[in-house]
């Protein structure tokens, strides 16, 4: 359906154009089934019904509702308290404010990033590069912080070291991924960070390696074409801070690590 034609044949009030049969404005409500092309931005308290579809770029203000089964394009944009019903799916590139809220099965494509008190129903599902802020929750009773102290507890379980892939240049160089200061890989060096702590935090502070047989392209932090090599590492079970999440294990975060070869 044509927004713009829809939007036409609505009386105007104040400069705004006005739905008929509801009592909120249009730039406050979208009934079923509508769809927008791409760069349409919503003000606050936009509100959309169910199967309300939008292209690239959207951007929404504050206080978004949208219906069941919403489905945005790449780079969509909300501002706080957004709140998504089930099966709600997004595109590459999505970033949600302070408070969002999604129901079931919400699917997100690469590069999401959530704000603080991000909260997901059950069968949550996100691409690589997921970023989430404080008081992420992911199905009934599960935390983001639980699940990653379910994977440390694992690997504690499995051994008191293990091996991972040190990516670096050809100068044994970190190739900086996450930005900071660039460190140096000799062999047998012991490397530390030690103030870097445990938490649900893929990209805070420490050492990233990655598991064995994954390389970096593949997770979307360089192109294929790379002159990178890769260091086998051995790290101890407590030095492991972020040990993952179902879908985002194959980058961890260390505290401190030791070169083998």
């Amino acid at each position: 359906m044509d927004y713009k034609k829809i939007v036409s044949t609505w009386p105007v009030e104040n400069g705004w154009s006005i739905s008929p049969g509801v009592p909120w404005l249009a730039n406050n409500l979208v009934g079923a089934q509508i769809s927008l092309g791409h760069d349409f931005q919503a003000g606050d308290f936009f509100k959309a019904g169910d199967f309300f579809k939008a292209g690239d770029f959207f951007k929404a203000g504050y206080n978004f509702q949208a219906g069941d089964f919403f489905k945005a394009g790449d780079f969509f944009k909300a501002g706080d308290f957004f709140k998504a019903g089930y099966n709600f799916q997004a595109g590459d590139f999505f970033k949600a404010g302070y408070n969002f809220q999604a129901g079931d099965f919400f699917q997100a494509g690469n590069h999401f990033q959530a704000g603080d008190f991000f909260q997901a129903g059950d069968f949550f599902q996100a691409g690589n590069h997921f970023q989430a802020g404080n008081y992420l929750r992911v199905g009934d009773n599960e935390s983001s912080l639980h699940l990653n102290e379910h994977f440390r507890a694992a690997y504690s379980t499995a051994g008191t070291t293990h091996q991972f892939l040190k990516w670096v240049t050809s100068d044994r160089c970190s190739p900086n991924f996450d930005g900071g200061q660039p460190l140096y890989y000799p062999i047998g060096v012991v490397v530390e960070v030690p103030d870097a702590v445990i938490s649900d935090q893929q990209c805070g502070p420490g050492l990233h390696v990655m598991r064995l047989g994954y390389r970096p392209e593949w997770m979307g932090l360089c192109g294929a074409d790379h002159s990178l090599i890769a260091l086998h590492v051995e790290v101890a079970s407590e030095d492991i801070l972020f040990a993952g999440t179902p879908g985002n294990d194959a980058k961890i975060r260390v505290r401190k690590l030791r070169v083998l070869d």
